[in-house]
């Protein structure tokens, strides 16, 4: 059966529509500030890719526990060339009190994605109580090409000589890299620079 002369038009305009639709979905959305990153943090089902640079963390969630929460599911978040630069004196900032209350980034959403980006604590100011700069909580979330670096804690250097927990024989504020409680996480040629007194990686 051959289309009509009537039917080729429209054939041919369907086809372009559904072609110009399918680029459109699968094109990046391109972000260049922490602003976007926190906004696009919260939905799901996007390719994101930040523009390379140097970006300071200044503030925080509104619970004062977290600097961000990817609350989103199955993203991908490309940073490539991107430094994400956390001033620990910002520590002192934070509202938790808890053990183990404070998380820089919290991954809450399952299937997320996280290439290429530097994490970096400057300083060597100690939070109030036991922080994780990644806490994951999500499912199957992803690691690939990432450097992260924890600064800021007390004591430093000693490892267990002071004791742990109750028994100690000073006030532990430690710092961990990455605690995770979620399934099936994938960690794939990350580094981890740990110039601080806590966990690499501690998997609950």
């Amino acid at each position: 059966m051959h289309l009509s002369e009537t039917w080729k038009p429209v054939a041919l305009t369907l086809i372009t529509f559904f072609a110009a639709t399918s680029e459109s979905l699968s094109r990046p959305i391109e972000i260049d500030s922490l602003r976007e990153l926190r906004k696009a943090s919260k939905e799901s089902n996007q390719d994101i890719r930040m523009k390379p640079g140097h970006y300071k963390i200044r503030g925080f969630e509104d619970t004062g526990t977290t600097v961000m929460e990817f609350t989103g599911s199955n993203n991908t978040f490309d940073l490539t060339g991107v430094t994400i630069e956390f001033q620990t004196k910002l520590f002192k900032e934070m509202t938790g009190t808890k053990v183990h209350g404070l998380r820089m980034y919290t991954i809450m959403g399952d299937k997320n994605t996280f290439i290429g980006g530097r994490f970096e604590d400057t300083g060597d100011t100690p939070p109030n109580v036991s922080v994780a700069m990644f806490f994951v909580e999500g499912h199957d979330t992803t690691f690939k090409d990432c450097f992260i670096i924890t600064r800021g804690s007390s004591p430093y250097g000693v490892g267990d000589m002071l004791g742990k927990g109750r028994g100690a024989a000073m006030k532990l504020q430690k710092h961990s890299a990455m605690a995770i409680s979620g399934d099936r996480p994938y960690i794939k040629d990350c580094k981890f620079r740990i110039r601080s007194y806590g966990h690499g990686i501690h998997v609950h």
